[in-house]
């Protein structure tokens, strides 16, 4: 009895080595306990965060990444007092923000994914879209959630980029906002506190836009400057905002415009080689030389011949070589470890049948 439990002592102990020679692979591997988040934050109708990349941590004390661990993240990289500048309470709405970039008026709306958000604690995931907003409307609360088809877009200087506007007006049977393409909807970028106006959307809130110059361009839109009729069911409503128009909370692309590639003038050049081309023609008298020259071109062959040994000698060096070694670096020491364990536990083994 007891020489069989000391055998299956023996293979446990063998078994558990070999799981944790495996544990460097896989545990140790990876950065665990983050996600990145795409994030945009307006003030009143004011770009603060346009489109940024963020590494969220699930610290705000609910299970599972959401919107407010987008937000603390988000107000400690860009807000001016960092996470200070954001808060959120539980009550008997559930999770509420109480504060938004400094702001406590509880005016805030905010949107994943271009959806409607219902509770602060809301889920987010590896890649999402997360925009949060404090009303520009502080009366009525008009401020209709827009978005473009396109977060960011890359183009040169040539070429135009095609946006599709899409915006909230008025809200379905179910109290979920009722997205349409948005036309007449003034499209462009500030400059400094000038709106610099590219292209205005068309009925299906499309809109070409061309860029003065190479640069990034943080591309918003202003809300059309009449009021737009709404009819959900039988009610008709009005959505008016500030100075004659539609409020719309700021949709943002991130449009990179690069210098195009000076590929002609590079094309031209040869253009101007070729008259040297006719050159040889006029040297035809002298091909009676080249006969001269047949026997001088068995020399390089030689020559030829002598360096291909230096050309092999290399070779050898790129099988061999740091990568593989390098490789194996992290795994050397749970190998040492794990064979030093098995070897003792060996020696336990036969020292004990001796005994």
């Amino acid at each position: 009895m007891r020489k069989l439990l000391s055998r299956k002592f023996f293979v446990l102990l063998l078994s558990a080595l070999m799981i944790l020679m495996l544990m460097p692979m896989t545990a140790f591997a990876a950065e665990e306990g983050t996600i990145d988040v795409v994030v945009a934050i307006s003030v009143a109708g004011e770009v603060i965060v346009a489109n940024e990349t963020v590494t969220v941590s699930d610290v705000d004390g609910i299970e599972g990444f959401d919107f407010c661990d987008v937000m603390i993240a988000a107000h400690e990289q860009f807000a001016p007092n960092g996470a200070a500048d954001f808060a959120f309470s539980d009550n008997d709405w559930g999770i509420s923000v109480d504060k938004l970039w400094g702001d406590t008026s509880y005016n805030f709306g905010y949107y994943i994914n271009d959806e409607m958000a219902w509770s602060a604690d809301q889920a987010v995931s590896e890649g999402d879209y997360v925009h949060a907003y404090i009303f520009q409307d502080t009366e009525t609360f008009s401020d209709a959630y827009a978005y473009f088809d396109q977060k960011f877009a890359e183009i040169t200087e040539s070429e135009t980029l095609t946006l599709t506007l899409t915006a909230a007006i008025g809200w379905n049977e179910d109290w979920t906002p009722n997205f349409q393409p948005y036309a007449g909807a003034q499209v462009g970028y500030y400059e400094g506190d000038e709106f610099v106006v590219l292209g205005t959307t068309d009925e299906n809130g499309q809109v070409e836009l061309t860029f003065p110059e190479a640069g990034t361009y943080v591309v918003t839109a202003i809300g059309a400057t009449s009021t737009v009729e709404v009819t959900d069911d039988d009610d008709t409503q009005l959505r008016a905002a500030g100075d004659g128009g539609d409020v719309l909370v700021p949709p943002i692309a991130v449009v990179t415009v690069s210098e195009e590639e000076d590929e002609e003038p590079t094309d031209e050049e040869p253009t101007d080689e070729e008259p040297t081309d006719e050159e040889p023609t006029d040297e035809e008298p002298t091909d009676e030389e080249p006969v001269d020259e047949e026997t001088v071109d068995e020399e390089p062959a030689e020559e030829e011949t002598a360096e291909e040994p230096v050309d092999v000698a290399p070779a050898p060096v790129e099988p061999g070589g740091a990568p593989n070694t390098g490789d194996t670096a992290d795994f050397i020491p749970w190998s040492v470890l794990c064979l030093s364990a098995a070897s003792l536990a060996v020696a336990m083994e036969t020292r004990r049948r001796r005994a």
